[in-house]
């Protein structure tokens, strides 16, 4: 059960050896409730006691036939039940290795690791009936004498003598083994297992399969409650009374219904069906034991329930007070000062461009867009009429034909929400035939969508400036905020991005969309780049050169990018640095390198065929490598999703790199076999000389 094999079993078996994992844990806790010394009938007292084989009661074997056995003897026989299991589970492995061995097998070695997960196995199979065992010192039952033994080991009495001592301090000693497997398991699942999932470690969670195997992927953590819920169930005979076992014992129950009917943690639903199918089971035999409960205290249980009754009253208070408060509450101040409606295909990378730049204008606000919620898109509407207090619509060509985007905004206008249309150069607005196809398309809105159409014209419409650049974004945000209620138009506290740093990010500037996806990334590049020794990212701007001190770059790679001047020039300047590395960032989801008949220069530079050729060898050295994927248009791109890309980013930058002149090199070197290679021979050498002129400056100013 425990071999690297495990995960090519069929489900069905795994369902059935889960469904026999619960039955152990099922017969330990009825075991755990046998100890209540509930007055139970036939057949249930039989059944129950058939089940004390399990409660590791050594007495059973019937020592006395054989020679006298004391109270502490028979309690550390108990206690050492497990332990000798887990020994006879080595001398077993032991056993088959030198079995193995004589065989002459060729894979006679002893597998610890099998071992110890087998071992581990064992222990958290019967970890709840051995603390129970061990808890036995402390499980006292009052006599009509008003003296107190032992519950179990009606010899010992309750008063520190020698036998009671001596029992506790082997239970307090063997107590240390269920407690520090807690701990153990605890910071396992808690603190490890993060950080070995995240680097793949296949090993440690081999080893960790006794705990994780049987629940689903993110649920691993419902280990720890279990193991907590077993430590309970197996605390609560410590109670004197009956009454106060039963309702801790339940509770714990309770609890454990509401958690997996909530979390669902089992890796297959039947199993959850039959967890929760289970606790209800064994709470009702709890019931139907509590009536035969003698010690109970009537005014005890009163308090009880009375207690219970107030906590009904204040939670329905509790929830209807929030309700009206939040209801009260959004009237003056709402959860989203911003909603950003936008057509994902088209501007995906400007509304978490926008998102970025409003909250970092207004910190403490929140903006949001529709990927920040992609689990019930049906909120989207309650969001814009109740939540929002500006809308703001991002007016692309084709944004009124995304009946997504045409249901937000008719659900803003209902709403009586403030609205704002940022208008592309490419916006046309809906006419009137184009609102009647909306009323003849069969859609609920149609009557709807017209009205809005209709009073579209009254919006304040922002226009997207020409160029983006940082500067004219920032301006943008100014505008816009200035036309909130309750709001002037007031200068940026900080600029949006760095420019011309020693880490330049190359974007195409006519790209708006890449120009955004690339602000996007040395925005959330700010957070992993703090603790490094590297220069601030920032985006070179058009008519700007790189530093002569840049050591890595980003290149953003999209549509007919590296036909622009300012790419082709920015490019040839970092391979003539000599100690410029590259990396691709691709910001498109169809995005594909171009190819060598593709790449033309621009009449900003020398149409010669050893440019041309250099060039194209410079754009191949670029992609020497794989790129980093980062896609704010992509669909299922959210916020957290890009951070993450973002610190993959940082990863890749902060690895050894190889600079993009020695990739060129080696590209020049592998066509100088080839036909027609000498055409770039005279560019090598511009390049060397600039590289020796480079290190004889630099020679001269160290002296």
């Amino acid at each position: 059960m425990l071999k690297k094999g495990r995960t090519n079993r069929n489900r069905h078996s795994m369902v059935g050896m889960l469904g026999l994992a619960q039955l152990l844990t099922v017969i330990q806790m009825l075991s755990v409730i046998r100890r209540f010394n509930l007055a139970w009938t036939e057949p249930l007292a039989s059944v129950l006691g058939f089940l004390e084989f399990l409660s590791l009661d050594v007495e059973v074997l019937s020592f006395n036939c054989l020679t006298t056995v004391g109270p502490v003897e028979l309690f550390a026989a108990r206690v050492l039940v497990v332990p000798a299991i887990m020994i006879a589970a080595c001398l077993v492995h032991i056993s088959h290795h030198a079995y193995l061995r004589v065989r002459g097998a060729s894979r006679a070695h002893l597998v610890c690791k099998q071992l110890a997960t087998t071992l581990r196995a064992v222990f958290f199979t019967f970890f709840i009936i051995f603390f129970a065992t061990l808890l036995t010192p402390l499980q006292c039952r009052e006599h009509p004498n008003k003296r107190w033994t032992v519950r179990g080991y009606p010899d010992v009495h309750c008063d520190g003598g020698d036998r009671h001592v001596q029992m506790l301090v082997l239970a307090s000693v063997a107590c240390t083994m269920p407690l520090f497997f807690i701990a153990v398991c605890i910071w396992l699942v808690m603190v490890q297992l993060p950080r070995r999932l995240a680097r793949s470690d296949t090993a440690f969670l081999e080893s960790c399969s006794f705990l994780i195997a049987r629940f689903r992927p993110g649920a691993e953590s419902s280990c720890v409650l279990f193991l907590i819920r077993g430590a309970l169930v197996a605390f609560s005979p410590v109670l004197a009374a009956q009454y106060a076992r039963i309702l801790m014992c339940s509770w714990v129950l309770y609890v454990q219904i509401v958690m997996v009917a909530l979390a669902q943690p089992w890796r297959y639903m039947v199993c959850n069906i039959l967890d929760i199918a289970l606790a209800i089971g064994l709470l009702v035999i709890l019931d139907m034991g509590s009536f035969a409960v003698a010690d109970a205290d009537p005014r005890e249980s009163s308090a009880v329930a009375m207690f219970f009754l107030c906590l009904m009253f204040l939670m329905i208070g509790g929830t209807s007070s929030r309700s009206m408060a939040s209801y009260f509450f959004q009237r003056f101040q709402k959860k989203f000062k911003f909603f950003v409606c936008h057509q994902k295909s088209v501007s995906g990378s400007m509304a978490p461009l926008l998102q970025m730049a409003l909250e970092r204008q207004l910190p403490g606000t929140k903006t949001f867009i529709d990927c920040d919620d992609l689990h019930d898109l049906s909120r989207l509407f309650s969001y814009v009429g109740q939540d929002t207090e500006t809308f703001v619509i991002l007016g692309t060509g084709g944004i009124f034909t995304r009946k997504f985007c045409v249901g937000e905004i008719v659900t803003a206008r209902r709403g009586g929400v403030h609205t704002l249309l940022l208008g592309w150069p490419n916006l046309t607005m809906p006419t009137e035939t184009f609102a009647e196809s909306y009323i003849h398309s069969g859609l609920d809105i149609g009557e709807l969508a017209k009205a809005t159409f209709a009073d579209l014209g009254k919006v304040t419409m922002l226009p997207l400036p020409d160029c983006i650049t940082p500067e004219s974004f920032q301006g943008l945000v100014t505008r816009l905020i200035g036309h909130c209620p309750g709001h002037s138009e007031v200068s940026a506290t900080r600029s949006l991005c760095e420019v011309s740093s020693a880490f330049p990010v190359l974007v195409d500037p006519q790209n708006a969309e890449a120009m955004a996806s690339a602000m996007v990334l040395v925005l959330l590049l700010q957070k992993p780049w703090l603790g490094t020794d590297l220069p601030k990212p920032s985006i070179v701007m058009e008519g700007s050169d790189l530093v002569q001190s840049t050591q890595i770059a980003l290149m953003v790679c999209s549509e007919n990018c590296f036909q622009s001047s300012h790419i082709q020039r920015l490019l040839l300047q970092a391979c003539r640095l000599g100690s410029c590395c590259m990396i691709p960032v691709i910001v498109e989801d169809h995005y594909q390198a171009p190819s060598t008949s593709q790449i033309s220069l621009c009449d900003g530079e020398r149409h010669t065929s050893d440019t041309a050729t250099f060039y194209s060898m410079v754009i191949q050295a670029v992609f020497d490598q794989i790129a980093v994927v980062f896609v704010p248009q992509n669909y299922s791109s959210s916020h957290e999703i890009l951070q993450l890309r973002a610190k993959q980013t940082m990863e890749r930058v902060t690895s050894p790199l190889t600079t993009l002149q020695e990739k060129t090199f080696g590209l020049l070197g592998q066509a100088q076999s080839k036909p027609h290679a000498g055409c770039v021979v005279n560019e090598v050498h511009e390049v060397n000389e600039l590289r020796a002129t480079r290190a004889e400056e630099l020679t001269q100013v160290s002296m």
